[in-house]
């Protein structure tokens, strides 16, 4: 995919592309890749941001004047990839922070693999003073009656008052 705010630009990128066809021996797999593939000539570059962000891509390379200030503004992508040198090969080979990214665009909700997802991550909650605790204990009380959970609610109920350990 192709997000341009210059028409004339795909012309040039058209031809490049099949004069690097031309020595590439796996010439017929990337012609069928490409015939995926599609170019978008949006009017602005905040289009351009709205579109990427709406299609989440796994690989995203901004080359353009401002590409950091682009970036900035990128909040979807699985690895993004910043000027006309930093090649999204070097993020599956030479640099690589990661190549398992999200695929399908869901780099909307997921981001790409990393140690994070081996770590085991609990979350620890203590409350000593009721009466600080007493509007978030209304509040859990009445949502649980709302659920029609009324152990639940009791539960909360039963910690208003001093009588825990």
């Amino acid at each position: 995919m192709l997000l341009t705010t210059c028409r004339e630009h795909t012309r040039l990128i058209q031809d490049e592309l099949e004069r690097q066809l031309g020595s590439l021996p796996t010439a017929d797999t990337a012609r069928e890749s490409l015939q995926n593939g599609f170019v978008v000539v949006c009017d602005s570059i905040d289009q351009a941001v709205e579109i990427s962000d709406t299609l989440a891509p796994e690989h995203l390379e901004i080359i353009a004047e401002g590409a950091e200030q682009i970036a900035s503004r990128i909040r979807n992508a699985g690895g993004v990839f910043i000027g006309a040198r930093t090649a999204e090969v070097l993020g599956d080979y030479g640099i690589g922070p990661n190549h398992t990214l999200p695929t399908g665009s869901t780099a909307r909700f997921q981001a790409g693999l990393s140690v994070m997802n081996f770590l085991r991550l609990r979350t620890w909650i203590r409350i000593d003073d009721p009466d600080a605790c007493k509007p978030v204990l209304d509040d859990t009380m009445r949502m649980a009656r709302m659920e029609g959970l009324i152990a639940h609610e009791n539960s909360a109920r039963i910690r208003t008052n001093d009588s825990s350990p």
